[in-house]
């Protein structure tokens, strides 16, 4: 009897790709860095000129030699402890297998309060939408507890992966809107006499909301959507992974993409606040993209001389 197959056509993709909206730090940028990053980061209404670029990019660098009109009331940037009934936390974080995996064989962290709007960030956008998203489960003002948690939230799952093999090749393929996927060395794992596996570990990388105090500046290392999501709750002073370093590039890579270059040393740096002003911060839309990781494994059985050396 011959079976009826009813083969399902994938669905459409939509004719519009989904946008968010992105406020950018382009005036603390260089010409020629602003130019590359606004057309290598998928950007759906950027201006078809380099001479429209240029000019958008003129206005927000006089907006950003300006002074920042958030630090009147603030005084000096200046970090706090926990108070005594929370001093516990600190122990109970860095017990986590979050912290000693990703965090305690880096620097020497504690855990502070920060002044808000003193905090310096040296990415070059955020995404509004999604601050406005995260805002929603943000901690009511002097809710501290519930404030920790939202600062030191534990990494997402890492997703199921998908499996094609043709052969002796094999692709493990995962994808996932949060960029945040890590791949470690290769392990080896005896499970008995006649069996060994090998394999490549995929784990997601901690994300702790973490600040950088280089002299007296206060730069976000990571969490600059979290920190924003404080600031429009109204926050003044937010929990933090805290540590000390000479430079932006203790922490980064000398060149790493989507930073701007020792931010803390311009006269008026970029502020978190900044991004909130679309004079300062330019307002785009942005493609929304997904991280594909592709792990690809590939056997290879020959027959060799039982003296030759092999590596």
């Amino acid at each position: 009897m011959m079976q009826s197959i009813t083969l399902v056509p994938p669905p459409a993709a939509p004719a519009t790709p989904t946008t968010h909206t992105i406020a950018t730090l382009i005036g603390f940028q260089s010409q020629m860095e602003a130019c590359i990053a606004l057309t290598t980061n998928n950007i759906s209404n950027l201006p078809q000129s380099l001479d429209e670029i240029y000019r958008l990019w003129n206005d927000a660098h006089k907006q950003s030699r300006k002074p920042p009109k958030h630090r009147g009331n603030y005084g000096l940037p200046v970090a706090r402890s926990l108070p005594a009934h929370l001093q516990g936390f600190e122990k109970e974080l860095k017990s986590r297998p979050t912290y000693k995996r990703h965090y305690e064989n880096v620097a020497e962290y504690r855990v502070a309060l920060v002044p808000v709007c003193h905090l310096i960030t040296p990415q070059w956008y955020a995404d509004l939408d999604y601050i406005a998203e995260i805002k929603q489960n943000t901690p009511s003002l002097g809710s501290l507890e519930e404030a920790l948690a939202f600062a030191f939230r534990e990494e997402d799952s890492v997703p199921v992966p998908s499996l094609a093999t043709q052969g002796n090749v094999s692709i493990a393929t995962f994808r996932q809107p949060a960029k945040n996927l890590l791949v470690g060395p290769p392990e080896i794992d005896k499970i008995n006499p006649h069996k060994t596996k090998i394999c490549l570990p995929v784990e997601t990388k901690g994300n702790y909301l973490q600040v950088c105090q280089i002299g007296d500046s206060f730069v976000i290392v990571n969490g600059v959507h979290h920190t924003g999501a404080f600031l429009e709750a109204g926050w003044d002073f937010i929990p933090c992974l805290l540590r000390k370093a000479k430079s932006l590039y203790d922490i980064f890579l000398l060149g790493s993409p989507g930073l701007i270059h020792e931010p803390h040393t311009l006269q008026y740096p970029p502020y978190i606040c900044d991004l909130f002003d679309p004079a300062v911060a330019p307002r785009f839309q942005q493609i929304q993209t997904d991280q594909q990781l592709q792990l690809m494994f590939q056997s290879n059985a020959a027959i060799i001389p039982r003296d030759l050396l092999t590596p």
